[in-house]
This record gives C-alpha cells, sequence and structure tokens, in this order.
C-alpha cells in the first residue's frame, strides 16, 4: 500500500510539477517534522511562479491537518503565503473503491 506521500509523488510528476520530499525523520525522536510545521512535499509547477507546499495525509485527517496549519503553525503559514507560494492539503483515502484526493 502506498503511503499518502508516495501518492503525492506520483500524482505531481502525472501532472509534469517537480516535487521534493521536505519532511524529515529524526530517529532520535522516532517522529517526523514537517518542514514550517505543514510541508511534506515542495512542488514547483512550471508556468507559474511560487512554490507549493503540499501537506499530505491519509484517511479523514484533512480538515485536522487545515486546522493545525492555521491554529499552530499560523505565523509561518502567512509568511509563505506572502512570499507567493501556496499552501495545499491533500488527502488520501477511498471513495467507492478508489483512491481519490
Amino acid at each position: 500500500m502506498a503511503t499518502p506521500t508516495a501518492r503525492t509523488l506520483q500524482e505531481c510528476r502525472k501532472r509534469g510539477w517537480l516535487p521534493a520530499v521536505v519532511e524529515r525523520y529524526c530517529s532520535y525522536t522516532r517522529r517526523r517534522h514537517d518542514v514550517y510545521g505543514f510541508g511534506d512535499v515542495l512542488v514547483t509547477v512550471p508556468g507559474q511562479s511560487g512554490a507549493v507546499l503540499i501537506q499530505c495525509t491519509g484517511g479523514r485527517n484533512g480538515a485536522a491537518r487545515v486546522t493545525k496549519i492555521v491554529d499552530e503553525c499560523r505565523e509561518a503559514a502567512i509568511i509563505w503565503l506572502t512570499a507567493g507560494n501556496r499552501v495545499f492539503v491533500w488527502t488520501w483515502g477511498a471513495l467507492q473503491g478508489q483512491a481519490r484526493w
């Protein structure tokens, strides 16, 4: 089974975008850390200025991720967005037997 990050990378490449995983894993704490607290995948979209940070998740966690960005990462998100960049939250899960975002 593919992880939400793997699915996101696959979808980005399918669209002709240039993705890079920016989430890091700390072996000491055994936890994953997102860039600025909310970014798993950094994407450059051809023909568009700025970059995109994608927070990718599975199941029904999308709303919780949006809330986290707004509540816990507000300052970093505002700086990121006012610099001309974008933030996407992609949620992967089964919808009538098919993976959708």
